[in-house]
Order: structure tokens, then C-alpha cells, then sequence
């Protein structure tokens, strides 16, 4: 049975995440006994749950780092986001394809601002990923 955890959206960015084409309907992250899929609009991650190395709980954004699709040139991530409050960094063991073609690389974590990130985080220990509460 998978486990789906929806996107927290802070009304002053529903505009900006529309023209994305991001809406809470196409936004959501799943995890399974054999997957972990995050998907935001068209923009979907999808790896085997024995691919996913660790995850944390990160919190307090700065807007222009957080909200929509951004990718890091500093450590090869990628965040979807949809708040500025918190969020889970999912970690890969092997990087997963790019979702952002003007980067040109692969993702080597995602960070999802879903609703719940301590039910996420709880999700995937139980697949047994390595967990941390710590920020």
C-alpha cells in the first residue's frame, strides 16, 4: 500500500506555482515498498525506495530559494516547493535524472514542501531509510 503525502501551498504563491502548471491536483509525493515518486506538475522524481540514502526535515525559506522548481549548481539538488515553512530533504545514494533541462545534471537529493513532513519522514523510515529529526 503507498503512502501519499500532498504539497502545502501558501496562498501568495499559488499564482507564480500556476504558471508552472503546479496545483495541488498534479502535486503530491508517494512512497511504496518499492518506490519513492515526487511529482510537482510536470515535474516528477521517481527512484526506487532502496535508492533513497537518508532524509531530514529543513525549515525556514527564503522565498526566492524555495518556491517553484530551483536546482543547486552547489550540491546537485533540487527543490519542489510550495511554502516557505518546511519541507523534507530526500537524499539519493545513486543521482536520479534531471528535472530542470537549462541545468544539464542529475539530482543527488529533492527537498518537497508537503503538508506533513514528519508523516514523510515517518513514511520512509519504515521503508528504512535513515531518518533524522535534526535541521
Amino acid at each position: 500500500m503507498a503512502d501519499e503525502f500532498s504539497f502545502k501551498f501558501d496562498p501568495r504563491y499559488r499564482g507564480l506555482l500556476l504558471a508552472l502548471g503546479v496545483r495541488p491536483g498534479n502535486s503530491r509525493v508517494t512512497v511504496d515498498e518499492e518506490n519513492f515518486t515526487a511529482a510537482f506538475g510536470r515535474f516528477v522524481i521517481s527512484t526506487a525506495i532502496s535508492n533513497v540514502k537518508c532524509a531530514h526535515v529543513t525549515r525556514r525559506y527564503k522565498a526566492y530559494k524555495a518556491i517553484g522548481v530551483r536546482g543547486s549548481l552547489v550540491d546537485s539538488g533540487v527543490t519542489f516547493g510550495s511554502n516557505t515553512q518546511a519541507g523534507v530533504c530526500v537524499c539519493f545514494h545513486e543521482r536520479v535524472p534531471g528535472v530542470i533541462p537549462l541545468l544539464k545534471r542529475d539530482h543527488a537529493a529533492v527537498t518537497v514542501s508537503v503538508r506533513s513532513p514528519e508523516m514523510l519522514l515517518h513514511a520512509l523510515g519504515e521503508h528504512g531509510v535513515d531518518i533524522s529529526s535534526d535541521e
